[in-house]
Formats: C-alpha cells, structure tokens, sequence
C-alpha cells in the first residue's frame, strides 16, 4: 500500500516556505524534474522542459491518487492518464 510520497508528506508538516525542510524538498523536486528533463532531451522530445515539468507533476499525482484511494497503486494511477487526450506533446523528429 502507497502511503504517498515522503517528499510531499514531508513538506506538508511544515508551514513555513523557508523553513530547511521545505527547501530540502523542493531542492530534491528541481532535481527530479531536471533529471526528466535531461532524460527527455536525450530522447530528442521538443520542449523537454515542459514535458518534465508535466511528468513530475503526473508522478506527484498518482502517488496522491494512489493514497486517496485504496488498492489503488500509482502505476495503476499512471496508467488511467493515458485516455486523457491531449495536443501531442512529444516530437522524435
């Protein structure tokens, strides 16, 4: 059973945006988008940034939908995205 991201469980005990907990978390976030977004870039994906900002974001979601819901695991989460339809973010040209 998910119980959610420790990062954002984390962060959610601290009030204050300044705090050394807070900044923690949101260092390790910026890392984790530049980590897609390098990954993404390396893949030949147009507009890399964005497309990691979308999937850090999604991740952040599945682990959140996945705690909301019981039984629900976030791969399971993650995959129920996938009949959203969007404009085509990703361009292999």
């Amino acid at each position: 059973m998910s119980e959610g991201c420790p990062f954002l469980n984390t962060a959610s005990e601290f009030s204050d945006p300044s705090h050394p907990v807070r900044l923690r978390v949101a260092n390790h976030r910026s890392d984790v988008v530049e980590h897609f977004r390098s990954l993404a870039q390396q893949a030949g994906i147009v507009g890399a940034r964005r497309f990691a900002e979308h999937l850090a974001l999604l991740t952040d979601g599945a682990y959140e939908t996945a705690r909301a819901r019981p039984g629900v695991r976030p791969s399971d989460a993650v995959s129920a995205s996938h009949s959203c339809r969007h404009p085509p973010m990703i361009s292999l040209s």
